[in-house]
């Protein structure tokens, strides 16, 4: 991970930020003076950084389950090629050969939406102890009339069964995988795989009640964090030799357009106060009150995160502020042409 110097530009814009920030809303439950929102950045900027209270990342989880299955694809432990049916032996859905790992992590995959339903109709299912294989066939299995890699489908039920094929790849918990093949070797010290609610020493509280995570859908939105950890995430695959160039390609092939989704994430594309027109990670998850957004330029290593439950605006001012110091302006969807 590279530390630069910060531009003078961009520390004023972000100090300017931090110093009009608004505390949480009139009448919400301040839990021991937490921040409404807390920020890092690449190169590092305000000390604190390591020391910033977890909150829930949402769907970031779904790019580090992304970033765990393409390094055990290295390791020669699955192929993100492979059918379903072949890296899930149990699995009791169609054997299509169509239907594969790419596809669930691109969202792609064809399958219908079988946990919605599921946990509306049954509210114990939120807090129950399902073994993933078994989530799987339960809640992974129908298809819809859209063939697998059609069409562009975000419903969980992707990543019910993408976890339960990282734990057979490996014979272990979710959360053991995750740490091993993704947080340690990032270095995103303060980060874990939790379920149920996040609470207790170190953690920020949320306003309201959001939904716990059960323990089948931690790929989905399990992952607590710090911005720092989630910027070390980012650069991961991009500052690693565990990843090779073909791996890095790869992350930021995108599968739908008009989404900006590659695999298990979004690479968006932005313009540089040069006019070039680049893609860079662009990170986001949300669940109720939580919500957490991650920002990196693989071409600069510059990097941008902020996490709140309680002040998404207030998050979305920093960051503009962040990339109006970066000189990067943000660009519609169909502006650029991959190649």
């Amino acid at each position: 991970m590279r530390h630069l110097n910060l531009s003078l530009a961009t520390a004023l814009l972000l100090a300017t930020a931090l110093l009009v920030a608004t505390p949480r809303a009139q009448g919400a439950e301040v839990a021991r003076g937490d921040p409404a929102v807390e920020v890092a950045t690449l190169p590092r900027g305000a000390e604190g950084e390591d020391t910033a209270l977890l909150r829930q990342s949402g769907s970031i989880a779904k790019y580090v389950c992304t970033l765990a299955a393409v390094r055990l694809e290295n390791a020669g432990l699955l192929s993100l090629d492979s059918p379903v049916s072949e890296l899930l032996p149990s699995y009791r859905g169609a054997s299509d050969p169509d239907l594969t790992l790419r596809r669930l992590l691109e969202n792609r995959s064809g399958l219908e939406d079988g946990l919605s339903p599921a946990l509306s109709q049954d509210r114990g299912l939120l807090t129950a102890a399902i073994p993933s294989a078994e989530a799987a066939n339960r809640f992974s299995v129908a298809r819809s009339p859209v063939p697998p890699g059609q069409a562009f489908s975000y419903v969980n039920s992707n990543w019910v069964l993408v976890q339960a094929i990282l734990e057979q790849a490996t014979g272990q918990n979710l959360a053991v995988v995750i740490d091993e093949w993704v947080l340690t070797p990032a270095g995103a010290d303060g980060a874990y795989i939790f379920t149920g609610q996040l609470d207790g020493p170190g953690t920020a509280r949320a306003e309201g009640s959001p939904t716990p995570v059960p323990d089948f859908v931690s790929c989905a939105g399990g992952l607590a964090a710090r911005p720092a950890d989630l910027l070390a995430i980012s650069a991961f695959p991009f500052t690693s030799s565990l990843f090779d160039d073909a791996d890095r390609a790869d992350l930021m092939r995108v599968s739908t357009p008009d989404e900006a989704y590659t695999l298990g994430g979004r690479f968006e594309w932005v313009r540089d106060r040069d006019g070039a027109v680049r893609r860079i990670s662009w990170q986001t998850g949300s669940n109720g009150p939580w919500y957490a957004s991650a920002i990196y330029d693989p071409e600069t290593g510059h990097g941008f995160a902020a996490m709140t439950a309680s002040s998404r605006d207030e998050l979305n001012g920093l960051q503009d502020a962040w990339l109006a110091g970066q000189g990067l302006g943000r660009l519609d969807r169909d502006a650029g042409v991959d190649h």
